[in-house]
């Protein structure tokens, strides 16, 4: 499942077959969708998935030799 923000890009990749995507576009006054998908929980695990980002700043130094541009 592909849950986004709607952005047009993300409609081309839900596209593919097997992905089910449910963009994030209710209404001012909609609060849940299908009963399961609500705003609240896409704002959660939006700020879940940026506080886990955190820490992850660029490739570790360690393995740079290991790369071949």
């Amino acid at each position: 499942m592909l849950c986004t923000e709607g952005a047009e890009v993300y409609k081309l990749i839900a596209q593919h077959p097997g992905i089910v995507h449910r963009p994030k576009n209710f209404a001012p006054s909609q609060r849940v969708v299908g009963g399961i998908y609500h705003i609240q929980n896409f704002n959660t695990y939006d700020s879940l998935l940026k506080q886990w980002m955190v820490g992850i700043d660029s490739v570790a130094t360690y393995y740079l030799e290991s790369y071949h541009c």
